[in-house]
C-alpha cells in the first residue's frame, strides 16, 4: 500500500467513525450520488399498474411456435452437450 493510499484509508476510517458508519458504508455512500438513490426509490414507488406481458413465442421451423421462458434441466443439459460438441467445452480456446 502506497503512502497516499494509506492516508486515504486513514481519512476514510476517521470520517466513518465520526459519522458512526463502517468504512464500507461510507465508501458506498460516496460512490453513488444521493440523487440517484432518490430516483431509484421513486421508481420503486411508482410500480406498473398492470403485470408485464408474457414473453413472446418464436416461430419454429415446423411452423409451430416455441414459447420463450424457463427451460427444463433436460433441455439445458442437451443444449450444453450440443454446444460442447460443436464449439468446445467451457474452457475451450478454439
Amino acid at each position: 500500500m502506497s503512502e497516499e493510499e494509506a492516508r486515504r484509508s486513514a481519512a476514510i476510517a476517521a470520517q466513518a467513525q465520526r459519522q458512526g458508519l463502517s468504512e464500507w458504508q461510507l465508501e458506498a455512500a460516496m460512490a453513488v450520488p444521493s440523487s440517484l438513490i432518490r430516483e431509484i426509490i421513486n421508481d420503486h414507488r411508482r410500480q406498473p399498474t398492470k403485470p408485464a406481458p408474457e414473453p413472446p413465442a418464436v416461430k419454429a421451423a415446423s411452423g409451430g411456435t416455441i414459447p420463450l421462458g424457463p427451460r427444463s434441466k433436460f433441455e439445458i443439459e442437451n443444449l450444453d452437450r450440443l454446444v460442447a460438441r460443436w464449439v468446445g467445452g467451457p474452457n475451450s480456446v478454439r
